[in-house]
């Protein structure tokens, strides 16, 4: 028996990839306490002879089981996949004579992210309004300020049914290139997941998991605003035998790799 001490300080990363693609694997990102938890579904036979009708015969069969860990950044590539979405790269470029109604104290959601606003008029583009005066840029839009010259049209205004006041304008303004997530479109997928480790503990031995058949999701919620602490993004990959894997001897869950020292 080896007197080796296999005390345990891994780090390493996690990657995916979908299940029957031969393309290289991408990484899920910095991921913190990656764990994995087995399921084993026990099949007993009673022995009738006993009074207390104990096991006479059993099996221990593994059904599946979880690796669960926490997300710290969050590449596009994998909020697509957490998401079950499809991502479209929109270049970069302007909208012209974007049409909205400026209302006090409230954003206009521009349809791109706005990078710069270029000018804000009136519909018939003869009045420029100001920024920082008549407006402000948000990360999402224009805010309408009060006590410019917009303002003050916006208050002659004739009502609507509901009471509120607004005035039509124009917005031109250029936009980045965004990465476009049209989330929960897609039907469940199967990956290949690969755990790529290194025990800084002994000799700095690699080690390599490697599960199957996985499907993916949040384990919780997704950080939209959290100003306290980094968001940790909690991701659950619950594991499944790979029906194609089936020979005698082989695993069709999960294949461990350790370098031998």
């Amino acid at each position: 028996m080896s007197n080796d001490i296999y005390t345990q300080l891994n780090y390493g990363q996690v990657y995916i990839r979908l299940k029957g693609s031969t393309l290289p694997p991408f990484p899920m990102g910095p991921m913190a306490n990656v764990n994995f938890a087995p399921e084993l579904d026990e099949l007993t036979i009673k022995d009738p002879r006993t009074l207390s009708n104990t096991e006479l015969d059993g099996v221990s069969r593994p059904s599946g089981g979880t690796v669960t860990g926490d997300l710290l950044e969050l590449p596009p590539e994998t909020m697509t996949e957490l998401l079950a979405g499809t991502r479209t790269v929109i270049p970069t470029g302007t909208n012209t004579d974007e049409a909205h109604s400026a209302v006090l104290g409230r954003t206009s959601m521009t349809v791109r992210l706005p990078l710069a606003i270029t000018a804000i008029t009136n519909v018939a583009g003869d009045v420029t309004y100001l920024p920082n005066v008549d407006y402000v840029k948000m990360p999402g839009g224009v805010r309408w300020l009060a006590g410019g010259g917009l303002a003050t049209e916006i208050a002659a205004a004739t009502a609507d049914a509901d009471g509120i006041k607004s005035v039509p304008v124009k917005v031109t303004y250029t936009f980045p290139k965004v990465g476009l997530v049209q989330a929960f479109t897609r039907g469940r997928q199967f990956y290949e997941l690969f755990v790529s480790t290194v025990n800084e503990a002994g000799q700095l031995t690699g080690r390599r998991a490697t599960f199957h058949r996985v499907r993916m999701a949040l384990s919780g919620e997704l950080p939209l605003i959290n100003r306290e602490d980094f968001a940790q993004i909690g991701v659950t990959f619950t594991i499944s035998e790979d029906p194609d894997r089936f020979g005698l001897g082989e695993s069709a869950l999960l294949t461990v790799e350790e370098e031998a020292v």
